[in-house]
């Protein structure tokens, strides 16, 4: 036998014994999402447990959802058996007491200020050190975020995350303030509101002279530029606090401004005025509201939605007393609006769900009261309509509203986390391209409608 043969016989052992190694290196066990419920000492208490319980158990199965395509995604091996999968629990100091030959990913999700925080740790196979991240995140972009926190584990467990070099003493630069999210939305409305201010005085002086309209506007805009940064220095407000801020200046303020106008406010430039004193203590009000905590982004827009339809509401209440469309509404308008604000404000500080449910409701609702007035529409028909025939027409709008707004509730209503129990109905709309031509020069078949589970 040659030396060669005799080479390779002596060597295939080695390799043998070393391949499940490697094979076993590519293995993960993934445990199911621990959800905590107990908060943090810097949290705030939450004023509704048991939704909140289900707001964690909604987040805890779409993460164990995202987790178990990611997982092979980044080239693992997902074991499935309950034996692999058990653990004597999910804290470090049980993810390191059995070494083994496979990644243990644990997830969590808790809460943490009404904010959705989302914890990965993980142990590389063989290693008794814990990776972990963890990052605040809205449940809309749970999947995404997920991934990434994932991958930054598993990347700094095998080696690909090199360690950045030491900075030298004299570069290094203090760490910087972070910055809040909603600083950008924040600002703009600041700015507006500012240019506003600056625009009210100059009417009330009663002045109409362009050379002081454009300059006390700019400064009336700067000034409300420079104060929300300042704000937005000292507190940190999110997405849905700089929403939530801005609805509560812009439907007070044209609150006053419509009452005003209602009320024949002489001379009129100082109707103007009225306007920012009501959008000056619907910011009062709203900064009332988020001192007992953060609005998410669903709140806040159902603070907007509650300003939106409380003005229509209003002047629909003004129309159907007085029993005609042919007289200015303007106070009806005004004190729905603020009605309106107000509660949807209070709402908005209860309401923890997705801004895309409370858009889908308004969008019923909208549909809903187009739907009454044309139905009711053949009481209009004519030249002089009777106080009754106005109010029915009116009454059609609100039933029209109202069943609008039932059917987007119930069709978007969460699914239940009972055990053993169906899942509820849950559907969206859908529209464009729904199958290809017959043929290569012919069209595409366009269509619309409503998908989800029932």
């Amino acid at each position: 036998m040659s030396r060669r043969w005799v080479a390779l016989l002596a060597v295939a052992p080695v390799l043998c014994a070393g391949s499940p190694a490697i094979a076993d290196e590519a293995r993960a066990v993934l445990l199911p999402t621990t959800v905590v419920t107990d908060p943090s000492p810097i949290a705030r208490p939450r004023r509704d447990p048991d939704q909140d319980a289900a707001r964690l158990g909604d987040a805890a199965h779409e993460l164990d959802r995202v987790l178990e395509e990611a997982v092979q995604d980044l080239g693992l091996t997902l074991e499935l058996d309950a034996a692999s999968r058990s653990t004597t629990g999910t804290a470090e100091a049980d993810l390191v007491s059995t070494v083994r030959t496979a990644w243990i990913i644990a997830p969590e999700v808790a809460l943490e200020r009404g904010a959705l925080v989302v914890r990965i740790a993980a142990v590389a196979p063989g290693s008794k050190v814990v990776l972990s991240r963890r990052e605040r995140v809205d449940l809309d972009a749970l999947e995404v975020t997920a991934m990434h926190l994932l991958r930054d584990v598993v990347d700094a467990g095998n080696g690909q995350q090199a360690s950045p070099p030491a900075p030298s003493p004299v570069l290094a630069q203090p760490a910087g303030r972070t910055h809040s999210a909603g600083r950008t939305i924040l600002a703009l409305h600041g700015t507006a509101l500012g240019g506003y201010a600056g625009y009210s005085v100059q009417r009330a002086s009663g002045s109409n002279d362009a050379r002081l309209t454009y300059p006390l506007t700019a400064l009336g805009a700067g000034i409300g530029l420079g104060a929300s940064m300042i704000v937005s220095e000292e507190w940190e407000l999110g997405v849905g606090d700089a929403w939530y801020l801005a609805a509560g200046g812009y439907w007070p303020g044209a609150a006053g401004l419509l009452l005003a106008r209602g009320y024949d406010v002489e001379p009129s430039g100082d109707r103007y005025l009225y306007g920012l004193i009501g959008a000056s203590g619907g910011i009062s009000l709203a900064a009332v509201g988020l001192a007992f905590g953060h609005i998410e982004g669903g709140g806040a827009t159902l603070a907007h939605t509650g300003g939106a339809f409380g003005t229509a509401l209003g002047g629909l209440v003004q129309a159907g007393i007085a029993g005609t469309t042919r007289d200015p509404l303007y106070l009806g308008l005004g004190y729905g609006a603020i009605a309106g604000a107000v509660v949807g404000g209070v709402a908005g500080t209860q309401y923890h769900g997705s801004s895309t449910r409370v858009l889908f409701i308004d969008l019923l609702a909208g549909l809903g009261g187009l739907g009454g007035a044309a139905l009711g529409s053949s009481l209009m028909v004519g030249d002089e309509q009777t106080p009754a025939e106005t109010r029915g027409w009116i009454a059609c709008i609100a039933a029209g509203t109202v069943t609008g707004a039932a059917v987007g509730i119930f069709a978007t209503r969460p699914r239940s986390q009972s055990a053993g129990a169906p899942p509820t109905t849950s559907v969206l709309p859908y529209g464009g391209v729904i199958a290809e031509g017959t043929s290569v020069d012919a069209p595409p078949f366009l269509g619309a409608g409503i998908q989800g589970m029932f």
